[in-house]
């Protein structure tokens, strides 16, 4: 695939061009430096998305709400079990774009035994948490026939190798050839692996998440349960198991930042003080700047407040 390198050799070369690491030094392997550039996503990245409120990271999960189950899981790839809202599908269908979904409110658990069909003829469809659960209230019946839907912020996906996952070289309706079939997918000629697969073109994403495949580990293809036209896959995409990314998932503005983030640790840990602090002073002019860029998306338009309970709602 031709164009720029966003993968995560170019952000290891990057790491080490900015703190001044040989290639050739052993004391931080490549795994090294990707450990520590996941950690610096954990704590400097992911914190900074969130706080400029442009739903980066944002992501959802369907659960039918069916018989008398009115508890669910925070999807278990949730920053911190975080939820960035719960609604309800009120008449689901197959199209993305959800006209009857609603946004539903929160309520102290202890206030629950009150929003109840018995003590209080005013009860409303609402939810609170309970350990790392949604708890529907006043009671599933209230739902029948609704999906409950949980937007959270998505945990980034650990950084690998490139040699370490499968890049797309063809496809054929529901199968694909790649390049390789590395060793972390199992042995054996035929192998079913849970994977991810992230788009290798900006905005980078997740394509498909904890999805199950088939591997022909000697033909170098891999087949989908449906067409891959339908996950919006193309060629030079990759193929990992779930979990792992070969690309920082990051706006592209990010990985420079993130890659300054990482020199300025090794610098701090090799006591190089010269180098690190003029390595400091490049970071916090980066961070000043790009929370500019990531600030505000859609400049042209002016974010208006919604008033949910307006006598013009339908449904307040």
């Amino acid at each position: 695939m031709s164009g720029f390198n966003y993968t995560t050799t170019n952000l290891l070369a990057d790491i080490k061009r900015r703190s001044f690491t040989p290639i050739s030094q052993i004391t931080f392997t490549n795994a090294d430096l990707l450990n520590m550039a996941d950690e610096e996503i954990q704590v400097g990245i992911v914190p900074f998305l969130m706080e400029a409120r442009e739903e980066y990271l944002v992501t959802y999960k369907d659960y039918n709400i069916e018989g008398d189950t009115n508890e669910f899981e925070v999807p278990s790839r949730s920053i911190g079990a975080k939820l960035r809202d719960v609604t309800v599908l009120t008449s689901p269908s197959s199209q993305g774009n959800q006209p009857n979904e609603q946004s539903i409110p929160q309520i102290n658990a202890e206030d629950s035994v009150w929003n109840n069909n018995y003590n209080n003829l005013l009860s409303i469809q609402s939810f609170f948490l309970r350990d790392n659960n949604v708890v529907l209230s006043p009671s599933a019946s209230s739902y029948a026939g609704q999906q409950l839907r949980l937007y959270y912020f998505k945990r980034p996906n650990k950084l690998i190798l490139p040699t370490e996952c499968s890049q797309i070289t063809s496809i054929t309706d529901n199968t694909c050839t790649v390049n390789i079939v590395p060793t972390s997918y199992g042995s054996g000629q035929s192998l079913t692996i849970t994977s991810d697969v992230v788009k290798a073109k900006p905005p980078f994403k997740l394509l498909t998440m904890d999805i199950d495949l088939i591997v022909d580990s000697t033909a170098n293809t891999i087949t989908f349960p449906d067409d891959l036209s339908s996950y919006d896959i193309e060629i030079g995409d990759y193929v990992c198991l779930a979990g792992e990314t070969p690309i920082p998932i990051l706006p592209v503005e990010l990985q420079s930042f993130l890659a300054q983030r990482v020199a300025v640790t090794l610098l701090s840990s090799m006591g190089d003080q010269r180098n690190f602090q003029m390595a400091t002073n490049r970071l916090l002019e980066m961070e000043k700047n790009i929370r500019n860029l990531i600030s505000n998306r859609v400049e042209g338009a002016n974010r208006k407040v919604v008033n949910r309970f307006s006598t013009f709602n339908q449904s307040p």
